[in-house]
């Protein structure tokens, strides 16, 4: 077929068009579009006949095609193919930056509707399997903990730009390790199946958002968050997660300080303290990096900012 034939007919066959456009991601960077054209046509039979070109002229003459260059200053900098842009979201389009990723920290807490505050900043985790040469917690001594966390902590380089619907947004990417997809669901956008966003529950959220609160609003929202998750959070599957991460600081103090401070009863904070099974170590430690004025809270060994917001007050 010719470019007015290939119009023609991606015109009379809209749906079905868009239901394989979304088959295969909806979204594609750095596109081939010799080898999409031969996807989509595994699909949609009748579009073997027609060019790559012809095909991708007649989505854009129909406003069904969108093309982004993300800004000079982004990881990634080529072109970006949306189909069907309308259906679209920037948490559909920025997933194409992350084959296996899911969206967490602020974006998950948004995704669970733990606050209305929408950010330009999107967090898109890649995750990779448990290292096996981890420090033992036991390790640490106090004063190397008290340098790491007198500095700014360290934040990802790996950030892409794009400018969509008249927004400029900032796509963060963040490395983290795997729990072979435990805690993270999908969230179905519009009506087509193939069309979904995959985030971190609230228990898998408010653990990446406690371990690193500047992707995350900061610790005052950290607070708001676990308030908001008071009646609906599941305390076991939360210690559960952060068993098996096993990372190297002991950050379940941590959790049970946003606890705390989100007005948990004791019970509660004991509930998950007493599901943790990682090395108990006799260190404090820090709620965030580079507290100024900080407080002591003697019983969870833990400093925090002396002005952190308190929901029991």
């Amino acid at each position: 077929m010719n470019y007015q034939e290939t119009l023609a007919f991606i015109k009379n066959n809209m749906n079905d068009i868009q239901v394989a456009c979304f088959k295969l991601g909806g979204v594609v960077k750095e596109p081939n579009i010799y080898i999409f054209k031969s996807k989509l046509s595994k699909l949609i039979p009748k579009l073997k006949s027609s060019s790559a070109s012809s095909i991708f002229d007649s989505l854009e003459y129909l406003n069904e095609l969108e093309i982004i260059r993300p800004r000079y200053t982004s990881d990634y900098t080529n072109q970006i193919y949306i189909f069907f842009p309308s259906q679209h979201n920037i948490f559909t389009i920025s997933k194409v930056f992350g084959k296996d990723a899911y969206f967490s920290h602020h974006a998950a807490i948004y995704l669970n509707q733990l606050t209305k505050d929408r950010s330009n900043t999107i967090y898109l985790k890649n995750t990779f399997k448990n290292k096996t040469n981890l420090i033992e917690r036991s390790d640490f001594k106090q004063k190397s903990i008290d340098i790491a966390f007198s500095k700014p902590m360290r934040k990802s380089n790996k950030i892409n730009y794009i400018w969509w619907n008249d927004t400029d947004y900032k796509i963060v990417i963040i490395e983290g390790v795997s729990l072979n997809k435990k805690g993270i669901q999908m969230l179905a956008y519009g009506n087509n199946k193939d069309l979904f966003i995959p985030y971190s529950d609230i228990e898998r959220t408010l653990i990446d958002a406690v371990i690193r609160p500047t992707y995350s609003g900061g610790m005052d929202s950290i607070v708001e968050a676990f308030f908001a998750t008071k009646e609906i959070i599941d305390i076991r599957k939360m210690a559960l997660y952060l068993n098996e991460l096993n990372l190297n600081y002991p950050y379940e103090r941590n959790v049970a300080l946003y606890m705390k401070k989100a007005g948990y009863s004791q019970l509660e904070i004991n509930l998950f303290l007493d599901n943790i099974n990682l090395t108990k170590v006799t260190y404090d430690f820090y709620l965030d990096y580079q507290i100024i004025k900080k407080v002591y809270d003697s019983e969870l060994q833990i400093y925090y900012p002396l002005n952190l917001l308190d929901k029991t007050v």
